[in-house]
């Protein structure tokens, strides 16, 4: 579906979506095994109503049911959530 404010469409069934502006490209390394990393900011966020917390001031990590990268082939779910007295 089309997007808001960059041209690119999202997803229409995502249930989040970010809408992102290109920061800088910054250039990592050199030769075969060089890369760049690239680097946006959120300019707007599509959530589904369904992943808000109860109190509507944040994201329900559980209900995000989110997948994170390990290494290798190794993948990690979110499956509780620790809050830090800390911020």
């Amino acid at each position: 579906m089309p997007s808001d404010t960059v041209k690119p469409p999202r997803i229409a069934q995502a249930r989040a979506a970010f809408e992102c502006g290109l920061e800088r490209i910054v250039a990592v390394s050199e030769g075969a095994d060089a890369g760049n990393l690239i680097l946006g900011r959120v300019k707007l966020l599509h959530v589904s109503d369904d992943l808000i917390s109860a109190d509507g001031r944040s994201l329900d990590p559980l209900a995000l049911d989110a997948l994170g990268r390990l290494s290798g082939a190794g993948y990690c779910a979110v499956e509780r959530v620790i809050v830090s007295e800390k911020n």
